[in-house]
């Protein structure tokens, strides 16, 4: 309790009272042994009015005697003041422990209280720092920042948060932020009893909200007796910029919409000044590339990229992040995905995550584990995502996915109808997407082709080949030709104008359904030549069955470069 109590403290408190163990005790000994309290007042321990005179035997006392209380008085005084200490800023309470059964927590988008409601993005990007911090630690089942934003303003009590999420902790914050000045109060509770189980407030210069971070993390790690190694305790304390007006700016620009044109657009602008500001922050190298890709993979806008040049103008940006900063989780991350995406690099993938696990610990890639056939070990992923965020889209796209190819078919059938009664996995078109797909491999081609127009009515302004390709092999498998001709004119003007998206990969999987080889093997060739991201799937999807007899399907996964 004493070592809980001890991180607890604040550090200039903390600071004093190692001043007073390692400078001011030994004064007070050597004082202690020079001079000493007698009837005539303070003395030299060598004086004749000494009472330790050996002259004088009747006054004589043990000085070893005055030494020991003296040490049992300070160690004592410390050991009352620690435990006993409390923020005088704000309620700071002791933290009862919690079971290690329930390390688990969600970190609610916290309030801008600032005057200004345009500066909700500093608030939304201070909870999501102390959630990255959070992520790094892996003792700690944290969920991710697109299960709890949809809690931004909620008045939900916090046990009926805490069940949704499937989290034994909360932690709620409000910022209020005002020139160069942050206010930032953070609240850990219970989840089942809603008790708070430490509340602090800093009051500090803006150039110090990333020790505030930190701290904040470190001890909710505390509070949930979480293991922080030495190496994850170094990258939570470690500052990514000493430029605050550089990563003001850059928060800013993180809060814009990643499928919005318009504002894509200006983010990658603000990104570009970010780095003028201070060229060796690399967090903005990230998202610029991860923002120059948009339109290249699965969901595409009308306008659309080039995989090909999507990769040409973004790598640089992860390879200067990674340069820069070679534990930064997030580089390596889209690294990875880049890598298999655009490269079909699949060895250089899996290194790539293995180094992202290294730093996120809890992280599973499952889209990576089902395309290179590790089915057993997609499936384990997926479930322990679940576990850990039984409210992200990922978690319940992975998890239908991997037990499909897993061949738990009765299962997923489960799993689907229980996203689609979720109200929340109803409307997220991650999860709808997989379920469409996971329903055509199974033959349920009406529940498939439903669920691709609600997507579609839903979200009128994405475009995917995927979800056309779906619904062309569903109306053909329903005798609509027709419409499956409509959607096959369509898809083909789509990868005559480029291939984001990878029209030319879902073209050859409706001609493969259709029995049409030659034209299946054609736009296969053309996906190849266009180099289309979706080609990653070759190897396991099912509606290639009938190329596999073919000699030429082989060549083809040979020359992508799949592994055997």
């Amino acid at each position: 309790p004493y070592t809980q109590a001890w991180f607890n403290i604040p550090g200039w408190l903390r600071n004093a009272l190692i001043i007073v163990l390692g400078i001011g005790f030994p004064i007070a000994l050597f004082l202690a042994w020079r001079y000493e309290r007698s009837p005539d007042g303070f003395v030299r321990s060598s004086s004749d009015k000494s009472w330790q005179n050996p002259l004088k035997a009747s006054q004589r006392k043990p000085l070893t005697g005055n030494i020991i209380m003296g040490s049992l008085a300070i160690v004592i005084l410390i050991l009352i003041i620690i435990p006993a200490y409390k923020n005088t800023t704000d309620v700071t309470e002791t933290i009862p422990a919690i079971s290690l059964q329930e390390k688990s927590i969600a970190v609610l988008p916290f309030t801008n209280m600032s005057n200004d409601p345009n500066q909700e993005y500093f608030s939304d990007g201070m909870m999501e720092e102390i959630l990255n911090h959070l992520f790094k630690i892996g003792d700690i089942n944290v969920t991710s920042r697109t299960s709890v934003m949809r809690y931004k303003g909620t008045t939900k009590p916090i046990p009926e948060i805490a069940k949704e999420l499937g989290v034994s902790t909360i932690l709620e914050g409000s910022v209020r932020k005002s020139g160069n000045r942050v206010r930032i109060t953070v609240q850990l509770i219970d989840g089942i009893t809603d008790k708070h189980l430490w509340a602090e407030t800093y009051d500090k210069q803006l150039n110090d909200v990333f020790a505030i971070q930190s701290e904040v993390a470190q001890t909710i790690a505390n509070a949930l007796q979480a293991e922080v190694k030495p190496e994850v305790l170094q990258r939570i304390e470690s500052q990514p910029t000493e430029n605050t007006s550089a990563y003001n700016l850059y928060l800013e620009a993180r809060n814009l919409n990643l499928y919005d044109e318009e504002e894509n657009i200006k983010a990658i602008n603000m990104f570009h000044e970010v780095i003028r500001m201070d060229p060796n922050f690399s967090y903005p190298y990230v998202e610029l590339g991860l923002r120059l890709q948009t339109g290249a993979t699965l969901f595409a806008t009308d306008g659309g990229m080039d995989p090909a040049r999507a990769w040409i103008i973004s790598k640089p940006y992860f390879e200067k992040a990674l340069l820069l900063d070679p534990d930064n989780p997030q580089a390596h991350l889209r690294m990875a995905w880049s890598i298999l995406w655009f490269e079909w690099d699949f060895e250089g993938a899996e290194t790539e995550y293995k180094k992202t696990k290294k730093i996120y610990p809890n992280y599973s890639w499952t889209d990576f584990l089902i395309a290179t056939g590790q089915f057993e070990e997609a499936v384990q992923g997926a479930e322990r995502s679940m576990e850990i965020d039984p409210s992200s889209a990922l978690s319940w796209a992975g998890i239908i996915t991997a037990q499909y190819f897993s061949g738990q078919h009765q299962e997923v059938l489960n799993t689907i109808q229980k996203a689609l009664d979720d109200p929340v996995q109803f409307y997220s078109l991650f999860t709808l997407s997989e379920s469409s797909r996971v329903y055509l491999y199974l033959e349920k081609y009406e529940e498939a082709l439903e669920i691709v127009r609600n997507i579609k009515n839903k979200s009128p302004d994405i475009k995917s080949p995927r979800l056309d390709a779906i619904e062309a092999i569903s109306e053909f498998k329903l005798g609509n030709q027709k419409e499956t001709d409509k959607i096959l004119e369509k898809l083909m003007v789509k990868s005559q104008e480029n291939a984001g998206g990878s029209p030319s990969f879902y073209l050859a999987m409706v001609y493969s359904v259709m029995g049409e080889i030659e034209l299946a093997f054609k736009w296969l060739e053309k996906s190849y030549q266009d180099h289309e991201v979706e080609m990653y799937w070759l190897k396991v999807e099912p509606p290639f069955e009938s190329l596999r007899s073919d000699i030429r399907y082989q060549e083809m996964l040979d020359k992508v470069g799949f592994p055997n």
